[in-house]
């Protein structure tokens, strides 16, 4: 308090630090409860590591934000469609992109970023996760994955990691398994059937302190040729329903069919795992039914 206030009140300022020394220590019980109470509020309520203010042209006719405006509130640095991509490569928080933080990024130069590029899956809590599929080599997309809220003004990011698949096969969604949020980035590199030889993969991220973090990555499909005794060349392949999530765990359903020459089935197995979390691991309670097949 300054001198003039102290002055008026007729409290000096020795006397005021005594009182205020002697309610601190006395209600110390209410400022540790006070403490417990923010961190619950943090936990509740995101704190956005990165915002990015919007204008009237960064808006659709429904009020959503436009590719750009997720470009320019994930990219660092980025400067517009129809521009080649800043190097280094990193998202608004500084964490690099991909591999490519020390060098110029495969489409730099030669390509220039699409709005096509981004995906937005909305997570039935007014919240969106977003991935930037920015093309990389070989059929490859690489880019940031982050939960974020679009509101009236701004666009806040709640939370970062990155996504690495195949451009035309990968697709994300959000799920909760209890209270954590969980990202699940697939990677279907079966979907476009037939008998070559295939793994399609679920990466199970789990949202938390502001980052998105891989904890599992689980085979959905696979079709691999093989030779069994007494039955010659086979195929076999491997199929999973949708994970189902619930409060405790993640249950997927496995199913593994022998096929023969004439693609007959010759043999099947089925199975259930069950995946639940175990500190930043999230782990399954049997192996897959894959398996079964015998080693190469």
């Amino acid at each position: 308090m300054p001198r003039s206030d102290s002055a008026r009140f007729g409290v000096s300022l020795r006397a005021a630090a005594v009182v205020a020394g002697f309610a601190i220590s006395s209600c110390g019980g209410a400022v540790a409860e006070s403490s417990r109470v923010e961190d619950k509020a943090r936990r509740d309520i995101p704190i956005a590591i990165c915002r990015r203010v919007l204008a009237q042209s960064d808006l659709d006719p429904s009020g959503q934000p436009l590719p750009l405006a997720y470009y320019g509130a994930l990219v660092k640095g980025f400067g517009g469609f129809g521009r080649p991509l800043p190097v280094p490569l990193v998202d608004c928080a500084g964490n690099a992109i991909g591999p490519w933080s020390n060098g110029p990024h495969p489409s730099a130069g030669s390509r220039s970023p699409s709005p096509t590029d981004v995906v937005v899956v909305p997570n039935g809590d007014g919240t969106q996760t977003v991935w930037l599929s920015i093309a990389a080599p070989n059929g490859l997309a690489a880019g940031p994955l982050a939960i974020v809220r679009a509101r009236a003004t701004e666009l806040d990011v709640y939370a970062l990691g990155s996504y690495a698949g195949s451009a035309h096969h990968s697709r994300v969604a959000f799920a909760r398994l209890g209270a954590d949020a969980i990202v699940v980035a697939y990677d279907d590199a079966c979907a476009d059937g037939g008998d070559s030889e295939c793994e399609s993969k679920a990466y199970f991220h789990r949202v938390g302190g502001g980052q998105i973090v891989a904890i599992a990555k689980v085979t959905t499909a696979r079709v691999h040729a093989g030779i069994l005794k007494q039955l010659g060349p086979v195929q076999f392949r491997l199929s999973t329903d949708p994970p189902v999530f619930d409060d405790h765990a993640i249950h997927i359903k496995e199913r593994l069919s022998v096929r023969g020459p004439g693609d007959d089935e010759v043999r099947r197995s089925q199975g259930e795992r069950v995946f639940q979390l175990h500190g930043a691991e999230l782990k399954a309670d049997s192996e897959s039914v894959w398996a079964q097949v015998p080693p190469p």
